[in-house]
């Protein structure tokens, strides 16, 4: 399903570039890496996209420790 209009899917754009710039420096090994949103993303605060990509790059392995 879409996102919502170009000011929400701008927003979440900008909150997902930023959690990425915050835990880039963190991984050890190349890695490309691709975000897929879902409606829900949408709505989601800074705090909770960032808990959420912190676990899946965990979880993928590309960190040792988690960073939040």
């Amino acid at each position: 399903g879409k996102i919502g209009n170009a000011v929400r899917r701008n927003k979440l754009r900008r909150r997902l570039r930023e959690v990425w710039r915050r835990l880039v420096d963190k991984i050890d090994q190349p890695a490309d890496v691709a975000f897929v949103a879902h409606p829900p993303a949408a709505t989601a605060t800074y705090a909770q996209l960032a808990a959420l990509i912190g676990d899946q790059v965990y979880e993928a392995g590309l960190i040792n420790r988690h960073p939040i």
